[in-house]
């Protein structure tokens, strides 16, 4: 395999934030440089600041200028199906026509309470003590409603489509979501619920919100319920109709973290990346720890048989973050099922406010882009390679999803036996971190994909295209009826089910529980993938290997099986069954006598960050040292003209001469 050369549907394709006057020319050289650096294609996000109006002439001129040189340049143009996020809203064309279309909460009150303020055609039933309502969001869409994700498309993806053609490479849609503010209603509720389980919902309403009745099956033909149709009516819809077009379609939900996070938001994650081209995920911020996110994308991705699994990155990073912590979070992605970048945020333009849109820009601005392609090299090459091997693990973990949908009441989301959410949450990541220290690669276990996908075959469990021999069950209330027969059929057949993660034995690849792993196979050789994740030097001595590649220039380097991970290091170890250099006797090393003058060199211009001031408004002082964008948002409450004054104090570190002080200008723009 030639590890040396990377194709661009490999390369990193950012968010492109179209966020000005757009301008064929500007768009055209800032395409140019795109492709110097290293990145594959972009996603064009109309995003805030556009001053060009969406999917006007002009927009559709910059379109057409940026599909054209991208397939002149072998690089990947994509559109993104909103102006703004979340995506179905349609720049707001959808929403626009009704209530029909509007996003609904389903809501309950004592049956003789003051219905005063709720329009009387919102209110959907009564039963027993409680009647039921729905409020309204009308800045966001009903997704769960066919006919309204209809409309989305051909408001949005039509458009495209007819202008364009299969020309350019598909589409990205940006968090979509049932409901962020409780239980979701939609008009569509009364008759699907019939005709999936042939009876009258309005009966069983109060056991979403009070453990009374059968409220687990409740519940979970609910959530069921809730869950297909997402799937069918917003994701398989617009797959299906790009999978027409011949166009690709990508994106990532919102809030897949946790079971709590995804469920009012999701139903569940999983049964949706089915109906992605490339699955997808985003993350926020530098902070990493525990969570489901990359496990779920990555473990259906690997069983519906989709090579590229992209993650929407960096965002929220600040604009001080270094390449060493991206490093550490995309690495820390692609060990556990990401090989794909979506660097967020590359600005059209960083003037005024547009700076602060979910820093960090990473972009032309930058005094790191002339090096920038070192790192996309590097993160490319391993991608590649994760994307191309074959995955083959054996071990899968039960997502327990279900028992989610048991617990959760839109209150205290805990049972009379005092286990909430949370409980079934922390057992399932527990799970995940018990095995990886193992160094036992496994996928997750979605109920909804084993319903489509799943069988039995000896003492095999199948989905899709991943075969089990193990599985392991977190703390979990129960599983629907099919995923128990599966379950019950596996292990009548030999099958190995496990509730405790401690009594499996440990791969012995590598010997320190620090190191995350992961491996593809490829025929002639085996790919090994470790990663260290930790601010701290890990030693490992690694069992497999013929020799390691360098990640960013592809050349071949000896390898020992005894490795030094630097803080936040890697490992990429090829193993085609010859055996791994002996180790090199340590070299003396003599001191570098580094004694005497030395003269030094700028390498590039310095800059002081004016992130704190002094500031007046028509000469009274408002605050001392104040956060500067505390600034527009007080003159702006004052809803008059206001005559701002900022004092700004900087602290020099070195004595400074009178040929070397530091000069600001007498009047600063406040951007």
């Amino acid at each position: 395999m030639d590890f040396k050369n990377i194709d661009k549907k490999y390369r990193p394709v950012p968010f492109w934030s179209w966020n000005e006057k757009l301008n064929v020319p500007e768009s055209l050289r800032q395409t140019a440089l795109m492709d110097e650096v290293g990145i594959g294609g972009y996603f064009m996000h109309a995003r805030g600041g556009l001053q060009t109006e969406y999917m006007g002439e002009e927009w559709f001129e910059n379109i057409g200028a940026c599909i054209e040189e991208c397939n002149k340049r072998g690089m990947h143009a994509w559109a993104y199906d909103e102006n703004g996020w979340p995506s179905g809203f349609g720049g707001g064309k959808v929403n626009g026509k009704g209530e029909k279309y509007w996003q609904k909460y389903l809501r309950v009150m004592p049956a003789d309470g003051d219905k005063s303020n709720i329009e009387p055609h919102r209110i959907i039933c009564t039963t027993g003590e409680y009647t039921f309502y729905y409020d309204v969001n009308p800045f966001y869409v009903d997704t769960l409603d066919a006919e309204v994700i209809l409309d989305f498309i051909n408001e949005i993806y039509e458009p495209y489509y007819e202008k364009y053609g299969s020309t350019f490479d598909g589409f990205f849609t940006d968090e979509p979501q049932i409901s962020r503010n409780g239980i979701p209603w939609s008009l569509t509720f009364i008759d699907k619920y019939r005709e999936k389980y042939g009876e009258d919902i309005c009966a069983v309403l109060p056991s979403l919100f009070f453990e009374v009745g059968d409220f687990r099956t409740v519940r979970i033909k609910f959530w069921k319920m809730v869950t297909d149709l997402f799937s069918a009516n917003f994701m398989k819809q617009i797959f299906d109709w790009c999978n027409a077009h011949n166009l690709k379609f990508t994106g990532h939900l919102v809030l897949e973290e946790t079971l709590m996070v995804q469920l009012i938001t999701n139903g569940a994650c999983m049964p949706h990346y089915e109906y992605l081209t490339i699955p997808g995920m985003d993350w926020l911020g530098r902070n990493i720890f525990p969570c489901l996110t990359h496990h779920q994308v990555g473990s259906t991705a690997a069983q519906v048989g989709r090579r590229q699994v992209l993650s929407e990155t960096f965002a929220l990073c600040g604009h001080n973050v270094g390449h060493d912590e991206l490093k550490r979070n995309y690495e820390w992605m692609m060990v556990r099922g990401i090989n794909l970048m979506c660097q967020h945020l590359e600005g059209y333009s960083n003037r005024g406010i547009r700076k602060r849109d979910y820093p960090p820009a990473m972009y032309i601005q930058q005094p790191w882009w002339a090096d920038y392609k070192v790192f996309n090299d590097a993160m490319s090459r391993v991608g590649m390679l994760l994307a191309e091997g074959e995955i083959k693990f054996d071990t899968l973990l039960m997502h327990n999803m279900t028992s989610a949908w048991v617990t959760y009441n839109n209150g205290n989301n805990t049972l009379p036996d005092g286990k909430d959410i949370t409980y079934y949450n922390t057992s399932l990541i527990n799970a995940t971190l018990a095995l990886e220290a193992k160094h036992i690669p496994f996928h997750l276990g979605d109920e909804t994909l084993m319903e489509r996908h799943g069988r039995v075959e000896g003492n095999k469990l199948i989905i899709g295209e991943q075969t089990y021999t193990t599985v392991v069950l977190p703390e979990y209330i129960c599983f629907m009826e099919n995923t128990q027969k599966l379950l019950d059929e596996f292990r009548a057949n030999g099958g190995k089910i496990v509730t405790d993660v401690s009594t499996l034995e440990a791969n012995p690849i590598i010997d320190n529980e620090k190191i995350t792993f992961t491996w593809r196979d490829f025929g002639d050789f085996k790919m090994y993938y470790f990663v260290n994740s930790n601010n701290s030097t890990e030693q490992a001595t690694i069992t497999k290997g013929s020799y390691a590649i360098d990640i960013a220039t592809g050349e071949k380097v000896e390898f020992c099986g005894e490795y030094t991970f630097p803080a936040y290091g890697s490992l990429v170890v090829i193993d085609d069954g010859t055996p791994a250099r002996a180790k090199k006797a340590e070299k003396n090393l003599t001191a570098l006598d580094i004694s005497g003058k030395w003269a030094v060199e700028n390498a590039t211009f310095n800059s002081v960050t004016l992130d704190k001031c002094d500031y007046w408004f028509d000469g009274e002082l408002q605050e001392e040292n104040g956060y500067v964008l505390n600034i527009v948002p007080r003159t702006t409450e004052l809803k008059r003209p206001v005559n701002v004054r900022c004092a700004f104090k900087i602290l020099s570190m070195f004595p400074t001469s009178s040929s070397s002080q530091l000069k600001l200008p007498r009047s600063l723009p406040l951007r």
